[in-house]
């Protein structure tokens, strides 16, 4: 491209907003985000979350969340967000 898009371009307006919540598994040990973090950092690939499917509001969220909290999740793409909120919990450790 003949321009640099993080240098050259400029956001001009919000045009949406996707809350977000976290929801854990009863059997994951966690009791605070705190603690799921920990645990995530002490077991890297152990928590795995549930999306509404590749590129999904709730995929980007939690990958956005793994990169700031700097822990590895496993990403489990669901075809929707109603099977991906309805499976046991969004949040479960293996």
């Amino acid at each position: 491209m003949p321009f640099n898009a993080k240098a050259d371009l400029v956001p001009v307006a919000s045009i949406a907003e996707a809350p977000q919540v976290i929801a854990i598994n009863k059997d994951v040990p966690a009791k605070t985000l705190k603690d799921l973090i920990a645990i995530a950092k002490a077991n890297p690939e152990s928590i795995r979350y549930a999306s509404a499917g590749i590129g999904s509001t709730m995929h980007l969220a939690g990958d956005q969340f793994a990169r700031l909290a700097g822990v590895k999740l496993v990403h489990v793409p669901y075809r929707g967000a109603a099977p991906a909120v309805t499976m046991s919990s969004p949040v479960s450790y293996k």
